[in-house]
């Protein structure tokens, strides 16, 4: 196999602590010149519980105000409770009285995979997972992904082998079966270098689909997802930057991306679901998701947006421990809950090169 591509200084990273508790913080970095200070603030989430407040020691033009964390504790409880889990074993979509959610193959998988981040396999999780993969690729409603399948590939029978299925596909243009035109999911993009780590950890070169898929998709500052018009869904965008990050490769991709989500960002901490196309929603997970990315990557530099997207992070959780997926959708979401959890993890001690290898 050949050898991955070396990440000069690991994308630069200059990675120091945002604990609380008077741990040891970063000192002496500007803001980023691109943070959206006094930015837009729209309609967002309201708390309905309280959350601790710590004042990590930064200096001036660091952090003027204190963090609002997310209830670590209560994220945990959440994502470890027998409420999330359907009847044959596999995680669901979310939780929500008045529209349940739906086991769901992609949220199994990244709960199996922060279950090992921690140390602590669920066995049950990832036993329920084998028995899908055995019918093939993971499939919801009829149809089967490249992406769900790569997110667990680490538990298949034979991972080289449907590692190797699942490249020749995505060589192919082939991102689902069957596939349905006008749908970013369907179609081979950004969000699939996510899943290029496990394919290169079974054994498949990698190489060249980072290549053909950053070519293709990557605009000179963000991710393009619809050809047609160039837009951009933010989740989309930060699933190709931590695929990026796990595989060591196109640091200044990286570097560009992140600040280009600094300027997406708004007041409040939350983020947009498109860019580029009209949508009111503001997700938690796109903000969970960049929370993580610009910890692991320079949480100096990024010290403002990280405190504003925890901020709105905890706004967003709810009196159970989960996240709320955005204001307009009340259901506690379980990979929002899942990327919240490390967010917070890595807000409070950035990964070193070896935990960004555990980026759920």
């Amino acid at each position: 196999m050949p050898q991955p591509r070396a990440h000069p200084a690991a994308v630069g990273l200059t990675a120091k602590c945002l604990c609380p508790d008077g741990a040891s913080a970063a000192q002496d970095a500007p803001a980023p010149a691109s943070s959206l200070e006094g930015g837009p603030t729209p309609s967002s989430f309201v708390g309905e519980r309280r959350h601790a407040r710590f004042s990590p020691t930064l200096r001036s033009g660091q952090l003027h105000s204190a963090v609002t964390w997310p209830d670590r504790l209560a994220l945990r409880r959440f994502l470890d409770g027998d409420g999330l889990r359907a009847r044959d074993g596999r995680v669901l979509s979310w939780l929500d009285g008045a529209r349940p959610g739906y086991a769901y193959d992609e949220a199994t998988a990244l709960l199996a995979r922060e279950r090992r981040a921690r140390g602590l396999p669920d066995g049950l999780i990832e036993s329920v997972l084998r028995r899908r993969l055995e019918g093939g690729w993971l499939a919801r409603r009829g149809t089967a992904y490249v992406f769900d399948t790569g997110l667990a590939l680490r538990w298949a029978k034979e991972p080289g082998a449907l590692a190797a299925e699942l490249g020749a596909a995505l060589r192919a243009g082939v991102a689902s079966r069957p596939r349905r035109a006008g749908r970013w999911s369907h179609s081979v993009g950004a969000h699939h270098l996510k899943v290029l780590p496990e394919l290169r950890r079974a054994g498949e070169s990698v190489d060249d689909l980072v290549d053909s898929i950053v070519d293709s998709a990557w605009t000179g500052r963000r991710f393009g997802i619809d050809p047609a018009t160039g837009a951009t869904y933010l989740h989309a965008h930060c699933y190709g930057l931590e695929g990026l990050l796990v595989l060591g490769q196109r640091p200044d991709v990286v570097r560009a991306g992140l600040h280009w989500l600094v300027e997406q960002q708004a007041g409040d901490g939350s983020l947009p679901s498109w860019f580029g196309r009209s949508d009111p929603r503001r997700p938690a997970d796109v903000v969970a998701q960049a929370v993580r990315l610009w910890a692991a990557v320079d949480s100096v530099a990024f010290a403002g947006p990280i405190a504003r997207g925890l901020g709105c992070l905890a706004a967003a959780q709810a009196p159970d421990g989960g996240i709320r997926y955005a204001p307009t959708h009340p259901e506690r979401n379980t990979w929002a809950t899942i990327f919240t959890a490390q967010a917070v993890d890595w807000a409070r001690v950035p990964p070193g090169p070896r935990e960004r290898l555990d980026l759920v």
